[in-house]
């Protein structure tokens, strides 16, 4: 009897640590939990950053659309384009990016 109770002590302590081990490192553990949880911040952190370019990009070709252009716009385009400046006027160049 004292060897039953031994024997199935045993098993419900192998039992328990298998079972908690995989409830922390396995596939679908804690850890793995954890892991997928701060890639989906990341990635729904990439995905509002994109809709934001996207939303300035697409009001961008909104003020350049014909049925409500944007004189300003539309002048600061024609300059860039052609190269025209008036002869009171002083042009500083920028790299590409605007960056230093």
């Amino acid at each position: 009897m004292r060897d039953r109770r031994t024997l199935l002590l045993l098993l419900i302590v192998l039992s328990t640590g298998y079972f908690g081990f995989h409830a922390i490192y396995g596939n679908r553990g804690l850890l793995a939990w954890y892991q997928v949880h701060h890639r989906l911040e990341q990635l729904t952190e990439q995905v509002t950053s994109k809709k934001a370019a996207i939303a300035a990009l697409e009001n961008r070709v909104q003020l350049l659309r014909p049925q409500r252009i944007d004189p300003d716009l539309l002048d600061e385009r024609a300059r860039a384009m052609l190269g025209f400046t008036a002869a009171d006027e002083v042009v500083v160049m920028e790299k590409a990016g605007g960056g230093n």
